[in-house]
C-alpha cells in the first residue's frame, strides 16, 4: 500500500489513483478547489437573526459534544452576545467525555440545556449489527441518527416559537463522493436536491417513498449467495429493525407529517417554521484553532489524538470497517481533506491517524460486549 506524500490516502482508496506520488483527490483540488469559498462573515450572521424577532432564546444549538457543535456554542455566546438554547439528542452511544463536555460548556457558559434521550436507537443498532453479521456484510448502524437529530431539534425549536437553529456542521467532512470530481455536490447539496425532485416529480417521489420504506434492505437479502437459513435470519432481523425504525420515528415525532411511519425517512429543514443557519458558511472553519479556543476558554476535553469525533461510540465501529475496506478512517479521509485545505500538516494527520487506529478495535470489542453481541462476522 502506498500513500500519497501530500496527504495521507492511501491508492487502496476506492477510485483514488496516485500519480508520481500524488492522490487523485489532490490533484482535483489542485485543478478546482471545492470548499473554498469566501465565508459570508459576523455581520451578514447577525443581520440574518435580528431579522426575526425572539423571545427568551435567540436560536437553537444542536449540541453533541464535539469540536464543532461545541464550538458552535462557544461563538453564539461568546462572540454574537447571543442567549441560544442547547439541545443535546442521547442516542445511547454518547461516550462519557462527549457527555462531561456538554455539560461543562452549558455550566460554563451559562445556557439553558434540554437532552432527549432515545428509547428505540439501542435496539435499532442492535438489530442492524444482527443483520450485518448473517449478511456478512456490512449493513448501517447510523441510519436514522441524522434524522433523529434535525426531527428533535426542529421540533423543540418549534414548541418554543424560537426563530433559528445554528448547526455546527462543516461539509469539510462530507465523505469521498463529495471530492472525486470538481461538479461533486455536498451532502446538503444531494440532501436538497432529493428533496426538491420527490416534491416535483411523481415518479421520484415513488422511488423515493419504496426506498424509504426499506425494500433496500430486503430486496437484496434475497440475492445474496448465503444459507437459506440465514437469509431467513437476515429477513427477520430487517423486519424487526424496520419496526422499530417506525417506533423510533414516532418517538422523536418525525416533522414530515403522514412519512413519519415510513421506515428510513429522512427529516428536511425545507418548510419548517424555523429557518437552519450553517455557522461555518459565515465564519472561516479552522477546526485546529476552533478546538484550541473552546480548551482554553471552556475546558472542552477530549481523548489526546480524537479530538476530530469523541462524541459517539458507533463512530469506532464504522471507522474499523471502513479502514478495513479502505486503508485509512474516516478520520483520516478527513485529515487528508484539510491537509489540501492548509489546516493541518501531513506529519500531525499521521499522527492523529495512527493514534486512531491503535485502539479501533478494542474500542469495537468493548461496543459488541456492552450491546451483547458477538464479534464473529462484524470485526
Amino acid at each position: 500500500m502506498t500513500i500519497c506524500q501530500r496527504c495521507i490516502i492511501p491508492d487502496s482508496y476506492p477510485n483514488v489513483t496516485l500519480d508520481n506520488g500524488v492522490c487523485s483527490l489532490c490533484r482535483i483540488h489542485d485543478r478546482s478547489p471545492r470548499l473554498e469559498k469566501p465565508a459570508l462573515g459576523r455581520d451578514k450572521l447577525l443581520e440574518l437573526l435580528a431579522s426575526k424577532t425572539t423571545g427568551k432564546y435567540h436560536c437553537v444549538v444542536p449540541l453533541s459534544g464535539g469540536k464543532d457543535s461545541s464550538y458552535a456554542l462557544f461563538y453564539v455566546v461568546r462572540e454574537l452576545g447571543l442567549t441560544p438554547l442547547a439541545v443535546s439528542v442521547d442516542s445511547g452511544f454518547l461516550t462519557d467525555s462527549a457527555k462531561k463536555s456538554i455539560d461543562k460548556m452549558c455550566e460554563k457558559l451559562s445556557v439553558d440545556l434540554v437532552v432527549h434521550k432515545s428509547r428505540f436507537r439501542r435496539k435499532l443498532v442492535k438489530e442492524a449489527l444482527n443483520i450485518w453479521k448473517h449478511r456478512g456484510e456490512y449493513f448501517s448502524v447510523c441510519q436514522s441518527c441524522e434524522t433523529d437529530n434535525r426531527s428533535i431539534v426542529i421540533n423543540e425549536a418549534t414548541k418554543r416559537r424560537i426563530p433559528f437553529i445554528i448547526w455546527g456542521a462543516s461539509d469539510f467532512e462530507d465523505d469521498v463522493s463529495t471530492f472525486l470530481s470538481p461538479d461533486s455536490l455536498t451532502f446538503r447539496q444531494r440532501l436538497a436536491q432529493r428533496v426538491e425532485a420527490t416534491e416535483t416529480n411523481p415518479y421520484e417521489r415513488l422511488k423515493g417513498t419504496l426506498g424509504d420504506m426499506g425494500l433496500g434492505a430486503i430486496l437484496p437479502t434475497l440475492k445474496l449467495p448465503i444459507p437459506l437459513a440465514d437469509k431467513f435470519k437476515v429477513l427477520l432481523h430487517v423486519f424487526v429493525y424496520l419496526y422499530y425504525s417506525v417506533r423510533n420515528n414516532l418517538d422523536v415525532d418525525v416533522p414530515e407529517g403522514w412519512r413519519k411511519y415510513i421506515p428510513f425517512v429522512q427529516t428536511s429543514f425545507e418548510g419548517k417554521n424555523v429557518e437552519t443557519i450553517y455557522l461555518f458558511d459565515f465564519i472561516p472553519y479552522d477546526p485546529s484553532r476552533h478546538i484550541e479556543t473552546i480548551k482554553r476558554e471552556v475546558g472542552w476535553e477530549a481523548p489526546i489524538g480524537k479530538e476530530t469525533r469523541m462524541d459517539c461510540k458507533l463512530h469506532s465501529i464504522v471507522s474499523y470497517y471502513l479502514f478495513k475496506e479502505t486503508g485509512i478512517t474516516p478520520d483520516g479521509f478527513t485529515f487528508s481533506v484539510l491537509i489540501r485545505y492548509g489546516m493541518m500538516s501531513r506529519g500531525e494527520a499521521k499522527e492523529k491517524e495512527g493514534i486512531i487506529r491503535k485502539s479501533l478495535k478494542k474500542d469495537c470489542e468493548e461496543l459488541l460486549a456492552e450491546l451483547r453481541i458477538d464479534k464473529e462476522g462484524i470485526i
